[in-house]
């Protein structure tokens, strides 16, 4: 299931990520920026590379798919409430899978 909004998506993150390597952490950081501006679409994107990650313990891609899905129903309801962007995003995410 996804994250409740945004304490708990930040500090989840932050902790599963707490050992990851300098790069990594980066991302997290970068995601969660991104997510505080409601930046979703650069939010997702980060996320989405995070959990393709090689080298991700058990908890961390966990941890990281739960917030992806956050992320995601956000988009969703930014798409719903006309925003185009979203929109074309999530349009552009569906027909690469």
């Amino acid at each position: 299931p996804p994250f409740p909004y945004t304490l708990l998506f930040r500090s989840a993150m932050n902790e599963a990520f707490a050992d990851a390597n300098e790069s990594v952490k980066k991302m997290v950081q970068d995601a969660l920026v991104a997510f505080s501006k409601q930046d979703f679409k650069k939010s997702s994107s980060i996320i989405n590379a995070i959990c393709n990650l090689p080298d991700l313990t058990d908890p961390q891609r966990q941890t990281a798919s739960r917030c992806l899905l956050t992320v995601n129903d956000e988009l969703v309801k930014a798409a719903q409430s006309g925003d185009k962007d979203a929109e074309r995003f999530m349009r552009q995410r569906s027909a690469m899978k």
